[in-house]
């Protein structure tokens, strides 16, 4: 008999148990063992992966050698002229050994990666917070606890798969990183309690309701600042950790009232929105213009019109955008107040005319129009710096208002110092093709209809101003997301405490 051909261990056969393969994750397969109906003669059993000294790759290279080799020694058909059945069957036998080998790894690769996400809840749990943060009681380590006992939970399972494998369970420790008198507690606590946690430090004592509403009641009266020093005269008694918590969860409730939600927003594409809006100058403008109408771009920051008016009139603000209009293009939407004079029918004309969208402001909300509403009170200083350089203060002239614009424009950094200017913004932008502003059109008639259809209005019901406005207003917003052109982060802040 040839080495190739030498037959290899098989269960079932003499010194070796029947019939079960136990594979290396410790599991049972309970597939019998095809064996040759025609006896040991040529015959080349097959040595099963898992099985003692035998890992799963070796398993499968030696099934792959025996396949080959059964091939090439034995005939491919008998005298009658019918296939021999072995050399198929150890084929089938090589594949089945070569399989499970893969799943075998497998298995091991996906406890791998669950074994790694459980290290990485643990160092998560390990990070608690700081000792004047934490909470009041045994509740409050539960999660800490109950990873602690996961962990030490699989450090058992793998001492068990260790001796399956006739290892000591020092060689176990010393895989796992951890004394062996460690691990062979957790051992015996497991068999004793399953390894069950038990709160750690003292036993919480808590006052009574009616102390504790006392503390509640002083809070009160001192005020949000007062800490747990001061108080603590007042309330001997108390344990000095339940009075810190009791004071800690006070003041973030107090904060939680006093919190304030707003919105960021950056604007993209220089020259796709505007915002205007009037203001009042401290004097009429040459004695004779009593209104300053403003034009800003929000995304480039650029004061476009910085422009004295007689009045709030309607046709001052149309001559205005027309000029604006003709000379930079069109935007997309244009921001502004509920004044009359802004929401005039020429205007309204105008803008349509030009398929611009008009965003109005709700009512007595000038923070809506916030960006504008700082520009004017940044263009007015530069106005008064101005008038005074040139001799006649608190006297604005027309020429002011425009080397104010013209200043603001030129050398303002609202990026910071290494940022662009609103002119070097300004003159990077890319015109408002056709199709763009096609397609933003088209994005607010579609969420005005999902805005009605979301509060509950049908198609075709006539809609009151304000609910109309602020579907309008909603789909703007919307659209301007959908198109990239505008960027919302939502953030909040608790003002100070105050006594």
């Amino acid at each position: 008999m040839t080495p190739a051909s030498a037959p290899l261990a098989v269960p079932g056969s003499a010194g070796v148990s029947p019939a079960v393969a136990v594979h290396e994750c410790g599991r049972s397969c309970h597939e019998p063992v095809e064996r040759d109906a025609r006896g040991t003669n040529g015959s080349v059993p097959q040595a099963v992966a898992g099985s003692a000294g035998v890992s799963p790759a070796s398993a499968a290279g030696s099934a792959a050698g025996v396949a080959v080799a059964a091939s090439s020694s034995e005939p491919r058909a008998s005298a009658s002229g019918l296939t021999e059945p072995r050399a198929s069957a150890s084929r089938r036998r090589a594949k089945a050994a070569m399989a499970t080998a893969r799943g075998s790894a497998g298995v091991i690769e996906r406890q791998e990666q669950q074994h790694v996400e459980l290290l990485k809840q643990a160092l998560e749990a390990k990070n608690t917070p700081l000792e004047s943060q934490r909470r009041y009681g045994p509740q409050w380590q539960s999660d800490r606890r109950q990873m602690e006992r996961a962990i030490r939970i699989a450090a058992v399972a793998f001492r068990r798969w260790t001796g399956q494998r006739n290892l000591t369970r020092a060689t176990a420790a010393e895989a796992l990183g951890i004394p062996e008198r460690t691990l062979a507690s957790w051992e015996n606590r497991w068999e004793r309690n399953r390894l069950r946690f038990n709160p750690r430090g003292r036993a919480v004592a808590r006052a009574p309701v009616e102390r504790r509403n006392e503390v509640i009641a002083m809070y009160r009266l001192m005020g949000p600042h007062i800490g747990a020093t001061v108080i603590r005269p007042w309330f001997p008694e108390l344990p000095r950790r339940e009075l810190e918590d009791l004071l800690r969860r006070l003041k973030f409730l107090h904060g939680q009232k006093r919190r304030l939600h707003f919105f960021t927003l950056r604007w993209l594409k220089p020259g796709t929105a505007w915002a205007m809006d009037h203001c009042t100058p401290p004097a009429p403008v040459e004695g004779v213009y009593n209104r300053i109408l403003s034009v800003r771009d929000l995304a480039g920051q650029a004061p476009l019109a910085w422009s004295p008016v007689p009045d709030e009139g309607a046709e001052h603000v149309r001559l205005v955008l027309a000029s604006l209009i003709a000379e930079h293009g069109a935007p997309l939407l244009i921001k502004k107040d509920n004044g009359s004079a802004l929401n005039d029918t020429s205007v309204n004309a105008l803008l349509e005319q030009n398929n611009i969208i008009g965003l109005l402001s709700p009512r007595a909300t000038p923070q809506y129009n916030g960006a504008c509403e700082a520009g004017n009170g940044s263009m007015k200083l530069r106005t008064s710096y101005e008038a005074a350089r040139q001799g006649h203060p608190g006297r604005w002239t027309a020429d002011d208002c425009e080397a104010a614009r013209l200043q603001a424009y030129q050398t303002a950094r609202p990026w910071g110092v290494s940022g662009p200017t609103p002119e070097e913004a300004w003159s990077k932008r890319e015109p408002i093709t056709a199709e763009l502003r096609q397609r933003f059109l088209k994005s607010v008639e579609f969420y005005k209809e999902e805005e009605r259809l979301k509060h509950g209005y049908l198609p075709g019901i006539e809609l009151a101003a304000d609910v109309r406005a602020k579907i309008h207003r909603a789909a703007i917003r919307r659209a301007l997301c959908a198109c990239r052109l505008l960027e919302v982060r939502r953030g909040h802040f608790s003002l100070p405490f105050s006594s």
